[in-house]
């Protein structure tokens, strides 16, 4: 996190932003009072212009359609039927157009009254392309059907005739005043939009300003995160100088456990490996912390994988009166880093028979083909965990419970280092539990 100290703390720049808002502020009030006023008759104004546009297209598109009817029923030439059929796609298209455009009730039910007229026309002439196609003219017919198609065209003209009269009066032209608070408008717009684009100069430049101490303070932090990478080598160069004399501690202790100071020697050996352990998990979180672990990727046998983890934990677990099993279901060949893996496995192992008194563990891993994610749970029957203690357990140097840490011993970085290790290969670890009734923990590892 940043340190606020870091931050340029320059009045101008809440000047400017003030200045700015007022200006979109005031904007915003003109726009809403004073242009909606000057917007509102000039919109309906430009509503009827359009309005009345789009009617009298109509009318051109209905006469046409009749001229185009009557040079084919005149001269029999086909070519005639073509722009008939353009002049009614044009009609039905201006005559949708126009309803949108409506905005009161004589308006609508004029353009409805006007679409069933042209629908009549259009009609007449249809029935009269159809006739002339079958040579069944006689003069009755032909006086007959003359006169609908002159009727349903002096209908629909008569009305359009009236309608754009009542429109056209209807369209008040603009006064000098509302030419005058338009044109003042503008100019409250230019003024608007000159004084923006000097407050965003300006702000511009305090940006500039704000990147070059955001810069100081990432360097800054980067210097923090080299710090503390040198900690985590010097943790991981002193963990190894402490291991070494600790290693011949060890040795030695085993060597005097058949010598008539056993118990003495027995007791130094178990601390001495307890204190082993210990150092062993500061320089594995050392090296995950420093970036310095590896990964060796072999051919791994679940079977012999598993058994190597009940004989390094059957002391413990004949101590503890505990019983370590282990299923394998699927395929028994994985590829991964048995190193790692078994570090994780034993850490389970180890804490499932420690909290687990005279009960029983499970390991069982689960791979069914090649492809298949492999998932490695290791269950128990011990003391379990609070529920609201889970998000605690893979959190560095935690413990869920201090009374716990004192009984059975731990410095809280076993979980976190496999938590590490496991997202490393790809992986994820989980865990449920249950108060009283066991723990369960398993890892989900990708397919190779």
């Amino acid at each position: 996190m940043l340190k606020p100290a870091l931050l340029p703390r320059d009045p101008n720049a809440r000047k400017s932003l003030i200045l700015l808002a007022g200006c979109l502020l005031g904007f915003v009030v003109i726009e809403m009072g004073f242009g909606s006023w000057l917007r509102s008759p000039s919109a309906d104004r430009n509503r009827r212009l359009e309005l009345v546009g789009h009617i009298q297209s109509c009318l051109s598109a209905l006469i046409d359609s009749e001229s185009a009817c009557h040079g084919y029923l005149l001269t029999h030439d086909r070519h005639f039927l073509d722009p008939f059929a353009q002049a009614v796609k044009t009609l039905e298209s201006n005559i949708n157009e126009t309803k949108p455009l409506c905005k009161y009730a004589n308006e609508n039910a004029f353009i409805g009254d006007l679409q069933v007229k042209a629908a009549a026309k259009v009609k007449v002439c249809e029935e009269n392309i159809r006739i002339e196609d079958a040579k069944a003219w006689n003069p009755v017919l032909m006086r007959q059907k003359m006169q609908a198609g002159h009727d349903a065209m002096d209908a629909y003209r008569d009305d359009t005739k009236k309608f754009l009269s009542l429109e056209t009066s209807n369209i008040k032209p603009e006064t000098k005043l509302v030419d005058a608070g338009r044109d003042l408008l503008n100019a409250f717009r230019i003024s608007v939009l000159i004084a923006s684009l000097f407050v965003v100069a300006r702000m511009f430049r305090l940006q500039k300003q704000q990147e070059h101490y955001l810069a100081a303070a990432l360097a800054s932090r980067d210097e923090a995160l080299a710090a503390t990478r040198m900690k985590s080598e010097f943790a991981s160069t002193m963990s190894h100088e402490i291991r070494t004399p600790l290693s011949a501690i060890v040795g030695f202790s085993e060597m005097m456990i058949d010598e008539p100071n056993a118990e003495t020697a027995d007791i130094i050996n178990t601390q001495a490996r307890k204190l082993l352990q210990i150092v062993n998990e500061i320089l594995d979180f050392s090296k995950l912390e420093a970036g310095m672990s590896t990964f060796n990727r072999s051919k791994i046998s679940l079977t012999e994988l598993f058994e190597n983890i009940v004989r390094a934990t059957s002391t413990s677990a004949v101590n503890n009166e505990t019983s370590v099993s282990f299923v394998v279901d699927g395929e028994d060949t994985i590829s991964g880093d048995e190193i790692k893996l078994s570090q994780i496995l034993l850490n389970f192992v180890s804490n499932a028979i420690k909290f687990s008194n005279k009960g029983s563990v499970v390991i069982t891993a689960t791979h069914i083909g090649p492809d298949a994610p492999l998932k490695i749970e290791v269950k128990d029957n011990g003391i379990g965990i609070d529920a609201a203690d889970l998000n605690k357990l893979f959190i560095p140097f935690s413990q869920v419970d201090n009374s716990n840490t004192r009984k059975y011993g731990g410095t809280g970085l076993g979980l976190s280092i496999c938590k590490k290790l496991v997202e490393l290969m790809g992986g994820t670890i989980h865990c449920s539990s249950t108060k009283g009734e066991g723990s369960s923990f398993w890892i989900e590892l990708p397919s190779a």
